[in-house]
């Protein structure tokens, strides 16, 4: 039987509303109830349109300190995302023409760029050799040590062991990000929040103290016996 007002029938088990149309949540087509939504865009079009971003958030049950801690993007942010899409985009043009130099060494330049940024943030102490795979996005290899001046040394074809730490680091990895994982799908800040549970997670190695633990426990003692020698 068809509704007043001229609108189609009501499908089984969709609740019919005032004036006989469809609920909006109910017909092919809408968002139906308990979809995840993104409602960040809304409330930014309402800030760029000097709306009061308040009110849109009360009415979007929103948090204003989670909208604003989501739309602050700090620099270091920005640059590990601009590289990482950097490196993404030259893989993605490398398919179907491996072998070709000029490719490759995009790859090289990018992988080069993005580990010297993040690896200088380190103290000193830490950062002193690097073992790495045979790919050949780790060709400039030499150019790396020249601005960061780490010592970098790659493992023999097949011997996995030779790079222990590294191994182990990646099955965790794979925990949270399979094996095939676009990780273009998530910013830095979820990657570093992966990093950060890894890292405050107990292991048998380390005495069941967590690898932040045993991070803090070594500056400590390379501190203490900095003063201690020059004192």
């Amino acid at each position: 039987m068809g509704s007043a007002g001229g609108a189609g029938p009501v499908a089984a088990g969709e609740p019919p509303v005032a004036g006989g149309r469809r609920h909006p949540q109910a017909g092919n087509g809408f968002l139906r109830s308990g979809d995840p939504v993104n409602v960040y865009p809304f409330i930014e079009a309402e800030q760029a349109g000097k709306h009061n971003v308040k009110r849109a958030c009360e009415l979007l049950q929103v948090s204003r300190s989670a909208y604003y801690r989501r739309s602050h993007v700090s620099a270091r942010a920005r640059t590990d995302r601009d590289l990482t899409a950097e490196i993404i985009a030259i893989h993605d043009a490398s398919k179907g023409t491996y072998g070709v130099p000029r490719i490759h060494a995009e790859l090289a330049a990018a992988v080069r760029e993005a580990i010297a940024a993040t690896i200088t943030a380190l103290p000193e102490q830490l950062r002193r050799t690097l073992t790495w795979d045979r790919g050949k996005e780790l060709a400039q290899h030499a150019r790396l040590t020249i601005d960061t001046g780490v010592q970098v040394y790659f493992a023999d074809p097949h011997s996995p062991w030779q790079r222990g730490t590294n191994e182990n680091t990646n099955g965790l990895l794979r925990q949270y990000f399979p094996k095939g994982t676009d990780l273009a799908r998530w910013n830095t800040g979820e990657l570093e929040a992966v990093a950060a549970t890894l890292n405050s997670r107990p292991r048998k190695a380390l005495g069941w103290r967590t690898p932040g633990e045993a991070l803090n426990d070594l500056l400590s003692s390379t501190q203490d016996s900095g003063v201690a020698t020059t004192g």
